[in-house]
């Protein structure tokens, strides 16, 4: 058990908690001192705790903790910890002192769930927001005490090869654009998507939009059959805008074509000069969305509209919900609040990933954003939105089943890593 590894000295990480880490040090400090319980007494303990545990009774619980603290870092035979065991049960105060406490809220067990998407399939909606807002939390705090890279929205980030995307060539096979690696960076599935991102980015005729990243041209399509009176289409990639070239895009009426990447061409846009923007890019992170989004602000007219593919973190619905809510939490603070409309999309199932090197999409459910600068806030499409500030996800949405990390290539995060 975990009790044995830490009394030897193992690295344990704690993601949260006021006292969090200092707690941590403290109690790999005392369990060192402490003589190893026996494996009946650790039973014992352990059931104690549980008892507390699932009849939500904090101050029971916390009584467990204070006189035997190495249970924040213990789990049972199936890789649960008692957090995850309080996520299932939707006991949410002792999940709050579990998390006060420093338990991980990132830990997986051994099916590669965390505590969040444990509290999603019992469908306990307020143990579920409470654990995705606390991951949240985490990740701003990571990057402000050591900035790493979130995850990407559509592939794993290889550090070896920082910027593999313009180094290497890509294929158009149908309806699929691969990279090198047989690494999906567009599919056709997408299509159905993509006409609803255009059509809540375009409510009218003779509107002007931007789209960065053209792909295989999906929403181009479908924001060109809405009438723009102008079309501005932001493209980086050699072989992406040579098939640009050879559907004639260049030439079609109100359409602007700017080869580059998006940091190099946006900041030469007009502020104020656009209606609306989508943003539907490859092997970027989160951090380059939150870039774009300040650029968003600047370039958006009075009423415009902005959406993004919101494939972030698709292995987990509880760290996909988490980065919703933080891309909401942003936006909110330049002025955009974002509203989320889910959207079925059904399951794609194995044959449609047939021949693709990995995943980057699992959720039988969608959730498309849409952010809009004051002063409106209508919706002139027949949608069912969730309207900020109200929680992205819920429980009661449709996700399919749960695919191994390894189908998004993440073999690397196995059970009880965070």
């Amino acid at each position: 058990m975990a009790f044995a590894a830490i009394s030897a000295g193992a690295p344990v990480r704690v993601l949260q908690g006021s006292r969090g880490l200092e707690d941590l040090a403290s109690l790999v400090l005392d369990l060192k001192r402490k003589p190893r319980p026996s494996a009946l007494d650790a039973q014992k303990r352990w059931e104690e705790s549980l008892a507390a545990l699932l009849a939500d009774d904090a101050k029971r619980l916390e009584e467990s903790l204070e006189s035997w603290p190495e249970l924040l870092v213990q789990s049972d035979s199936t890789g649960n910890s008692l957090l995850h065991r309080a996520a299932s049960a939707g006991a949410l105060q002792a999940t709050a002192l579990l998390l006060e406490r420093g338990a991980s809220a990132n830990l997986r067990n051994q099916e590669e769930a965390t505590a969040g998407d444990l509290a999603f399939r019992a469908g306990k909606q307020a143990v579920f927001e409470a654990l995705v807002l606390h991951r949240v939390f985490c990740i701003r705090r990571e990057e402000e005490e050591a900035p790493q890279e979130p995850p990407r929205k559509r592939r794993a980030p290889d550090p070896a090869a920082p910027d593999p995307y313009h180094s290497q060539r890509l294929r158009y096979e149908g309806s699929r654009l691969l990279d090198a690696d047989s690494k999906a960076v567009m599919m056709g599935w997408e299509a159905p998507l993509m006409k609803k991102h255009a059509e809540v980015l375009l409510p009218v005729r003779g509107l002007r939009v931007a789209n960065v990243g053209f792909g295989l041209g999906l929403v181009d399509g479908f924001l060109a059959e809405l009438g723009p009176s102008e079309h501005h289409i932001i493209e980086s990639h050699g072989d992406v805008l040579a098939e640009l070239r050879r559907c004639g895009w260049p030439s079609r009426p109100g359409v602007a074509v700017h080869e580059g990447r998006w940091q190099e061409i946006v900041p030469q846009l007009e502020s104020g000069s656009l209606d609306a923007i989508f943003f539907d890019t490859w092997s970027e992170t989160y951090e380059d969305l939150r870039q774009f989004q300040d650029e968003v602000s600047r370039l958006l007219a009075p009423g415009g509209r902005f959406s993004f593919f919101n494939g972030m973190a698709p292995y987990s619905i509880a760290e996909h919900a988490a980065f919703c809510r933080l891309a909401q939490e942003d936006l909110e603070t330049l002025g955009l609040p974002c509203d989320i409309c889910k959207i079925e999309l059904g399951e794609l199932g194995d044959q449609t990933w047939h021949g693709v090197a990995e995943r980057y999409w699992q959720f039988d459910s969608y959730y498309l954003p849409l952010a809009r600068k004051a002063p409106s806030r209508d919706s002139e499409h027949p949608m069912s939105w969730r309207r900020w500030p109200q929680f992205p996800v819920c429980v009661t949405d449709k996700l399919g089943k749960a695919l191994p990390l390894a189908e998004f290539g993440l073999s690397d995060m196995t059970s009880g890593r965070p």
